[in-house]
């Protein structure tokens, strides 16, 4: 299995593994949490089901989902796209800074568009990290 597989490629590292909105799949190879959208089943349900063996990561777009997913008690929010994508406007380091002031206890990473050269914008931002996608598609990349 890919999650578990991953799971343990990075076992030595600070790296958390959340699998996209299949809290069965993250359970059942250990990763570290969940990942869910706005058509995803909700945190409580989440939690009823889980306990507290995942941490749940909501995807926000606007700050509206963030207020939401703080509401929520979401363990983290994944804010996207921070910069332009292939086929996705940015919402801009601004309104990822709004989103981090939300709620001082629930981290916002940036997600979109994120790269080696922007890593530090993202965290001069006040993004607790970041996520990517394209970036560890380069093959010189190595974990």
């Amino acid at each position: 299995m890919l999650a578990a597989g991953l799971k343990d490629r990075l076992s030595e590292t600070d790296i958390k593994i959340f699998v996209n909105d299949r809290a069965d799949i993250a359970m059942a190879a250990d990763c570290h949490g969940v990942q869910l959208t706005s058509t995803s089943l909700s945190p409580a349900a989440i939690r009823k089901a889980f306990g507290e063996h995942l941490e749940i990561g909501i995807s926000a777009h606007t700050l509206d989902d963030v207020h939401a997913a703080s509401n929520a008690n979401a363990d983290l929010v994944l804010f996207a796209p921070v910069f332009a994508t292939p086929g996705k406007s940015a919402a801009g380091i601004d309104l990822l800074k709004k989103a981090c002031l939300v709620d001082p206890n629930m981290p916002v990473l940036a997600l979109g568009g994120v790269d080696s050269v922007r890593i530090s914008e993202v965290l001069d931002a006040g993004a607790a990290g970041y996520a990517a996608i394209r970036m560890f598609d380069d093959e010189t990349h190595e974990l």
